[in-house]
């Protein structure tokens, strides 16, 4: 990361991330959980019992993180948007070079974005822990996602990949690879670029035909 730079807040990259990481992304992350637990709190929504709903709680669960990475694929791509790229996502890709602070060092606009995905159990009936999983989950997996390494090497032998190049592509070149999950969002909607010399000419034809569009 750029340590030092007067694009960033008290001139330095790292401190810039991590002040706008607690200041603006934990305290609204922890809105968004206090509200919507105290929304059911209240019965305007409901909460199951694991006695009684255990096969939904499991398969709700597993769904979570789809629903995170479809969401997170769509607000993405809506930040993008020239209007609130200006005026809240330049925030985020002042980090071209990332490192785990940036992750979430978003605009408090963004950051409002980011977290509206635990809104989704505003109209589902759901467990606590559904919550919490979303939430976690959304708060943390941005930091190896841009810690600058593809894998994470366990031993001589093992080694675990993290899909950090392709965000990191994101950064470098910012109209491709909005998604960062499982499913393959970016392939689908044509968005994808893996570095390659094949997949940047496919990227540049993309954003000349929009340009003329």
């Amino acid at each position: 990361p750029l340590e030092n730079s007067k694009q960033f807040l008290f001139g330095s990259q790292t401190k810039d991330n991590i002040f706008l990481t607690f200041c603006s992304g934990v305290f609204i992350w922890s809105c968004f959980e206090i509200f919507i637990l105290w929304f059911a709190a209240n019965n305007n929504v409901k909460l199951i019992n694991l006695d009684e709903s255990m096969f939904y709680f499991v398969v709700m669960l597993l769904l979570i993180h789809l629903w995170r990475d479809l969401h997170f694929y769509l607000i993405h791509r809506l930040i993008h948007y020239e209007p609130l790229y200006k005026w809240a996502h330049k925030t985020h890709h002042r980090n071209i070079n990332p490192g785990p602070w940036s992750g979430l060092a978003m605009h408090p606009i963004e950051h409002i974005f980011y977290f509206s995905c635990a809104l989704l159990y505003l109209f589902f009936p759901f467990h606590p822990a559904f919550i919490i999983v979303t939430l976690v989950h959304a708060g943390l997996s941005p930091a190896p996602g841009h810690a600058g390494f593809e894998r994470i090497k366990a031993d001589d032998e093992t080694s675990f990949d993290i899909d950090s190049y392709a965000h990191y592509l994101h950064h470098k070149h910012f109209e491709c690879n909005y998604a960062d999950g499982i499913l393959p969002l970016d392939r689908w909607f044509g968005t994808l670029y893996d570095g390659s010399e094949e997949s940047f000419l496919k990227m540049r034809a993309r954003l000349s035909k929009n340009k003329r569009d």
